[in-house]
């Protein structure tokens, strides 16, 4: 295990768990509420997209880095069948195992099992109780990019992933988005940048390799580890090479975009608090600034329309916009399917949205060739 793999794994070992009303005085509470609402938006279009497929399709779910068990009311509301739920952590692990082994005294639900390892470094495969089990979703919240120190982690990560995707199975994703990590360091005088809350340091300014781009990434009271950049493009060609088709890529506030109008999710986000009210008073001013400023950049270059106006005439924040989380990208992967002839044929995605997400991810014919070198022929 490298020394930078170590220290992450002793880094989720010792985050202790907090209780509601605690997490609610944090100053990253609404960040927090607002991941959480994404996550949950996108495993419920995940199910309805595997439902849809197949009507009576038993869901058998595979929870890559699963902490310390974050996501299990979702799986369990999402009436699952069957979830792995696996980390580099092992107290996060345990800790996840207790909490399912708490819902399950009072509700029948899916069943589940628990396996520590090192997902960049261990084949997955020999430590399932059934080593030939598929899956129908992989999901990987807020962890992948730890990975890309080497392309062998990386690979062997993605692989992990997408050999044990059942036929017409899905991978979904959060990743912190390489370029606008890139356009604030860049912006930055010094190697560093960020707010009271938040703070990426860089050792150099210097050009970024594909992998190892280390990054520590420190957030009040919840991170303050070493990340690594992961440039979507090489990302891609990587996930192509194993069989996978990209069906959506959206920042966080382009998803939030897409999904606040519908009356389930937006009833959702308020029940989950994932907005935070905001008022001119001159105390949340002060502490608000940088966020202003990043709205007025974003209106100015009609990126996005960040601000929503409550009947009250408050302001209403994603805690992304405040915080650096508006750096993520959504990842929404769909693995390829079989034909009978035994040629690969992607599944089911409209025409315009195959366009867009092409005209997304267009390179060069420089780097194109640099990245096919660098991952091999299809």
């Amino acid at each position: 295990m490298s020394t930078e793999v170590s220290t992450i794994a002793q880094h989720y070992n010792q985050l202790g768990q907090s209780d509601v009303e605690k997490r609610k005085q944090s100053p990253i509470y609404y960040l927090r509420s607002f991941n959480n609402w994404t996550k949950s938006v996108l495993i419920n279009e995940a199910l309805d997209i595997l439902r849809k497929d197949n009507r009576g399709r038993r869901i058998r779910v595979l929870d890559f880095c699963c902490g310390k068990g974050g996501d299990l009311q979702k799986w369990i509301i999402g009436n699952v069948n069957y979830v792995v739920f696996a980390d580099i952590a092992e107290v996060s692990v345990q800790q996840a195992e207790n909490r399912y082994r708490d819902r399950r005294r009072n509700r029948r639900i899916f069943e589940a099992e628990f396996i520590v390892a090192d997902l960049c470094h261990d084949k997955l495969s020999p430590k399932l109780r059934n080593p030939s089990q598929m899956f129908d979703l992989v999901s990987c919240q807020f962890s992948f990019h730890y990975s890309f120190e080497t392309y062998e982690r990386a690979e062997r990560m993605l692989r992990n992933a997408c050999d044990r995707l059942a036929p017409g199975g899905l991978f979904i994703g959060t990743i912190p988005d390489a370029h606008e990590i890139m356009r604030r360091l860049h912006s930055s005088p010094a190697e560093t940048f960020g707010n009271d809350i938040y703070r990426v340091k860089f050792n150099s300014k210097d050009p970024a390799p594909l992998f190892g781009a280390k990054y520590h990434f420190y957030l009040q009271e919840h991170v303050d580890c070493p990340e690594f950049l992961v440039f979507f493009p090489v990302l891609m060609k990587m996930a192509e090479k194993l069989g996978m088709t990209l069906l959506v890529r959206s920042t966080f506030s382009e998803f939030f975009e897409e999904h606040r109008q519908n009356q389930k999710y937006k009833e959702l986000m308020h029940r989950m608090q994932a907005l935070e009210k905001y008022s001119h008073t001159p105390d949340s001013e002060e502490e608000y600034s940088h966020a202003e400023a990043e709205i007025d950049r974003l209106v100015q270059l009609g990126i996005s329309n960040p601000v929503v106006v409550s009947s009250r005439g408050s302001r209403a924040f994603t805690s992304f916009i405040c915080f650096v989380r508006n750096l993520l990208l959504g990842l929404f992967f769909r693995v390829l399917c079989r034909s009978p002839n035994g040629k690969w044929l992607p599944c089911t995605a409209s025409s315009s949205s195959r366009k867009q997400n092409e005209a997304r991810c267009n390179l060069s014919s420089d780097t194109q060739l640099y990245v096919q070198n660098l991952t091999g022929p299809n």
